[in-house]
């Protein structure tokens, strides 16, 4: 019962806060998103119970009352803004001509809130020490989640996680979610100053890498590795940083037994030895290739391209749908190719714009911290992500968007320390 008091207090609480503060809305909706009380107090609290939606409508009257706080859009915001509401704008022109209207119907009814939410976070995460909270709380309901995974494991010798789609559609999307809330987690703990916060994240971004490796998705894996790698080339390689790395891969290498070091290794495998799953993908790639091709503008519905794949791909001749297992294709065969660009082009411009801060040193080096982990999660989890989804998809997952919204909101922020607007608020209301 503890469980139900607590997340319900903590509901409240947010609900609360996010009249007279929208910024705690924001923060709240996605550590709900990303815990799924639903699922960890599964014996206590109801299942069908929506949390998000109650604080996103705290978080929206709030908005209003306040006067719409928050920073300017401007700059790469725009164009980050534009991108996905062109996306989201095309996808409902798609969904008015798509060939099954139940799946389009659901899909379009979960990304407009994504889109919704994501484009009001970015506005309402004005300053560091709402950016650095944010971050602590994507960490937290993930390492919770990484926990639990690890908990189910270790006491019945099952992932339970996975036994319930209902909860999280997939292991595949599971994995996905841990692989961007890692990134958040590495960022933060080569930048976070005192011995305890490091420890604490240290132990949570063990427990993201195991359950990535307790799932067995190896596109995530790619992705993890991925993801590792830019971060310790983006990084300050200072001697503390270069020691945490080496602790990280010692203690991955620990985690890694030999089913997972094979499970990994099989994605680099030849033809001829290469298992069902994995030659499977490069089909399904060749399907979604091909029906874009012949539904180059709208696609064929939001998720619907999934009905048209048996039609391409002989294998999955007998089902009536089949996904497609790639971010990309399964954007372009349901709502076309433009859609598609303006989709990825929103985490582009996070994940460059992101970039391109770091490599001011200078400038970069004269920020909160806070503001500099945001920037480093930002890219090295968007390139994580992008590789993760070769293999998978992770659209209706907010992970990916978590990610984008961090990347758009600190550079937007350190923009406007570098170089404030005139016209702007006094520099000491951005710490």
């Amino acid at each position: 019962m503890f469980g139900f008091f607590a997340v319900y207090l903590c509901f409240a609480i947010v609900c609360v806060q996010a009249i007279f503060r929208p910024w705690v809305g924001i923060v709240g909706f996605y550590g709900f998103a990303l815990l799924v009380p639903q699922w960890n107090w599964r014996w206590s609290l109801p299942q069908d119970f929506e949390f998000q939606k109650y604080i996103i409508a705290c978080t929206l009257v709030g908005f209003v009352l306040n006067g719409f706080p928050g920073q300017q859009i401007r700059g790469h915001l725009k164009l980050a803004y534009a991108s996905l509401l062109t996306f989201l704008v095309l996808a409902f022109v798609s969904g008015m001509q798509t060939i099954d209207k139940q799946l389009s119907d659901f899909y379009l009814g979960i990304m407009w809130k994504i889109v919704l939410t994501s484009l009001l976070a970015i506005r309402l995460l004005d300053s560091p020490a709402k950016i650095r909270t944010f971050m602590w709380v994507v960490v937290l309901a993930n390492g919770y989640n990484g926990y639990g995974l690890t908990r189910d494991y270790l006491e019945v010798g099952y992932c339970d996680y996975v036994m319930h789609p209902w909860a999280f559609q997939s292991s595949n999307q599971l994995s996905n979610l841990f692989v961007c809330c890692s990134a958040v987690s590495l960022a933060l703990l080569f930048y976070e100053t005192k011995t305890w916060r490091k420890a604490v994240i240290g132990l949570i971004l063990l427990l993201q890498v195991h359950a990535v490796m307790l799932l067995e998705s190896r596109g995530c894996m790619l992705g993890l590795l991925a993801m590792g790698t830019a971060t310790v080339w983006l990084m300050p390689k200072t001697k503390t940083n270069l020691h945490l790395v080496f602790a990280a891969i010692v203690g991955a290498a620990i985690l890694a037994g030999p089913p997972v070091v094979k499970e990994f290794i099989s994605i680099f495998a030849d033809k001829e030895n290469r298992d069902a799953s994995a030659e499977s993908r490069v089909d399904l790639w060749r399907a979604g290739y091909e029906i874009t091709l012949d539904h180059p503008l709208l696609g064929v519905g939001p998720d619907a391209g999934q009905r048209l794949v048996p039609a391409y791909y002989s294998a999955a001749s007998t089902s009536q749908t089949k996904a497609l297992h790639n971010l990309f294709f399964e954007i372009s065969t349901g709502c076309g190719l433009p859609a598609a660009i303006a989709f990825f082009m929103f985490f582009v411009t996070a994940g460059i714009a992101s970039q391109r801060m770091t490599r001011d040193k200078q400038g970069s080096l004269s920020l909160p911290l806070g503001v500099q982990a945001g920037m480093l999660a930002s890219t090295a989890g968007l390139i994580g992500f992008m590789t993760a989804n070769l293999f998978s998809s992770g659209a209706l997952l907010e992970g990916s968007y978590t990610l984008a919204i961090i990347g758009c909101a600190t550079v937007a922020i350190a923009k406007g320390i570098l170089q404030p607007d005139p016209l702007g608020p006094p520099l000491a209301d951005l710490n």
